[in-house]
């Protein structure tokens, strides 16, 4: 009923806030106004605090992993915290950017993505 209209009216507006402050840090990061660590350790900490939807995670991680505006040294920054998502999402991140158009820009990415698909425990067939 009543109580569970309002929660969801909640999680709603605290997801919008969420994303609000992500967009807010990127635009600092590329400003230069934010710190690139405390930018990629932020953006774990608020898309998780506002229980972002895995399928968003996903989609803003592989925006900023074949971005051309985004420093190499950033994404590898992501790249050392793609253990932080559960298992499914980073095998879905790293095959998908290793499948992306190639560009000059992604090339030392997609060779680290490739060692970090080899770590990845094997897929269990059910």
């Amino acid at each position: 009923g009543k109580v569970q209209r309002n929660a969801q009216k909640f999680v709603a507006l605290s997801r919008k806030r969420y994303t609000a402050a992500l967009k807010e840090n990127l635009k600092g990061l590329l400003d230069g106004r934010l710190e690139a660590r405390l930018f990629v350790s932020e953006f774990f900490q608020l898309s998780e605090a506002g229980n972002l939807r895995v399928d968003v995670r996903k989609r803003l991680i592989l925006g900023l992993l074949t971005s051309d505006s985004i420093r190499p040294s950033i994404k590898f920054l992501f790249l050392e915290n793609l253990e932080l998502l559960p298992l499914g999402v980073r095998r879905d991140i790293i095959s998908e950017t290793l499948n992306s158009p190639d560009k000059p820009r992604l090339e030392a990415i997609k060779q680290e993505l490739a060692w970090l698909r080899l770590e990845l425990p094997p897929e269990e067939v059910h």
